[in-house]
C-alpha cells in the first residue's frame, strides 16, 4: 500500500476543516484483519469529488473511518450527512474529538453536523435504507468485504435504491466481489496519475434502482 507523505497542503487542508488526521495508525499485531488506519490523501479526495455525481439524497458510510477524515471532507465539500465505522476505541475516541472542532470551526454544535461515528466491527453492521454512498480505503481483508458487501446486498434487497461503492486503492479480490454480485456496474474511474501505481485511484461501481433503470 502506498505510503503517505504528510505535505504542508495535507496540515493545511486539516487546518482549514478544525481537524487531526494526518497520521497513520498502526496495528498491535491483533487484528490481523483489520488494516492500519491511513487517511486518503487530500490531493485524491479533491479530484475525485471533482469528478463524483452522487446518487439523489446521499447518505454516506465510511468503512474503517480511524479519525474521519472522509466523513468531514465529504460534509463539507457535498453537504453529505453520513457514519463513520471504526473497531479501534482510540480512533474512535478521536474521531468523536474531531467531530466537536469541526462543529466549532463551522460554528455549529457538535449535535447539529449530521455525522456520527460508530465503534463495531464493519461486517456486524447492517446498512439503514438510507444508506446509498459506501466507501473503502482497502479497509480490511478480502473475506471480511465478502462480508460486508453481504449486509449490503441484503440491505438493498430490503429497500431498493441506488446505491455507490467508492473504492480507493482496491484489492483485486474486491473487484471479484463486487462482480460476482452481478448487482453493480463500474461508472467511473478517477486516476491518481501523479503517483504511477495502477492501484492509486477510485473506483466507483453503482447499483440503479431497479425502477430507475432508464435514467
Amino acid at each position: 500500500m502506498a505510503e503517505i507523505t504528510f505535505t504542508k497542503k495535507e496540515i493545511e487542508n486539516d487546518r482549514m476543516l478544525g481537524i487531526h488526521t494526518c497520521e497513520i495508525q498502526e496495528w498491535d499485531g491483533v487484528m490481523f484483519d483489520y488494516h492500519r488506519g491511513e487517511p486518503t490523501p487530500y490531493r485524491a479526495l479533491e479530484v475525485l469529488i471533482d469528478a463524483y455525481d452522487p446518487p439523489e439524497d446521499p447518505f454516506l458510510i465510511d468503512y474503517g473511518s480511524a479519525l474521519g477524515r472522509i466523513n468531514f471532507y465529504f460534509h463539507h465539500r457535498l453537504q453529505m450527512p453520513g457514519i463513520g465505522l471504526e473497531v479501534d476505541r482510540d480512533r474512535f475516541y478521536r474521531a468523536g474529538v474531531n467531530k466537536e472542532k469541526y462543529a466549532l470551526k463551522k460554528g455549529l454544535s457538535s449535535d447539529d453536523v449530521s455525522i456520527d461515528f460508530l465503534e463495531l466491527k464493519a461486517e456486524e453492521y447492517f446498512p439503514p435504507p438510507h444508506a446509498n454512498v459506501f466507501y473503502f480505503f482497502h479497509p480490511f481483508s478480502d473475506w471480511i468485504f465478502r462480508l460486508v458487501m453481504g449486509q449490503i446486498l441484503r440491505s438493498i434487497d430490503e429497500r431498493d435504491r441506488t446505491v455507490d461503492l467508492l473504492l480507493y486503492y482496491p484489492s483485486f479480490q474486491y473487484f471479484q466481489a463486487i462482480e460476482s454480485s452481478g448487482m453493480f456496474e463500474e461508472i467511473l474511474f478517477v486516476d491518481c496519475g501523479w503517483n504511477k501505481d495502477p492501484r492509486d485511484g477510485f473506483w466507483v461501481f453503482r447499483h440503479q434502482q431497479e425502477n430507475n433503470l432508464s435514467e
